[in-house]
């Protein structure tokens, strides 16, 4: 009896480095306190992707946020892209969160990016490359969505396989 070739797919592990997020000079996130930096943001992010759901910890007071936290997913090499959703939000202790404008289209303030582990590629929704695994990647929220809420945030990719 002939035996059965074994069909393995191989499989990534991704990791999705948080490095930093900065607030934009003009970006009012919170009421200015004289003689204090209450007024600064107290940055987290929010990332989303397969089986994953992630928050980041939260950066008091800090107009450049330094996260330096990773996030770790498995994926079956028969997956081309894997998308991924980044947020940005203000913590706010008595009112609602704000949501930090760090999508570099004209609509919304999430990040919606796509890795493609097999090249070490990373795209934007539109489909163009935005940068390659290992390099720090910042994306920068466009100004007229929430001109009072504009922040970067920079992150990176990396793989290997199992």
């Amino acid at each position: 009896m002939a035996q059965r070739p074994k069909t393995t797919s191989r499989q990534y592990r991704v990791t999705l480095t948080l490095v930093s997020a900065t607030a934009h000079p003009s970006s009012r996130f919170d009421p200015k306190v004289p003689f204090s930096k209450k007024h600064l943001p107290d940055f987290y992010a929010l990332v989303k992707s397969h089986r994953v759901n992630f928050r980041s910890k939260r950066v008091n007071n800090k107009a450049t946020a330094i996260f330096k936290q990773n996030i770790h997913s498995l994926f079956s090499g028969n997956k081309k892209r894997v998308l991924y959703s980044i947020e940005l939000r203000d913590y706010d202790r008595f009112s609602r969160d704000d949501v930090a404008d760090i999508n570099p289209g004209a609509r919304g303030t999430k990040l919606f990016v796509l890795y493609e582990p097999s090249t070490g590629l990373v795209y934007d929704l539109t489909h163009k490359v935005i940068g390659r695994r290992g390099e720090d990647i910042r994306v920068r929220g466009q100004q007229g969505f929430k001109l009072d809420r504009l922040a970067s945030i920079t992150f990176r990719f990396n793989h290997r396989r199992l």
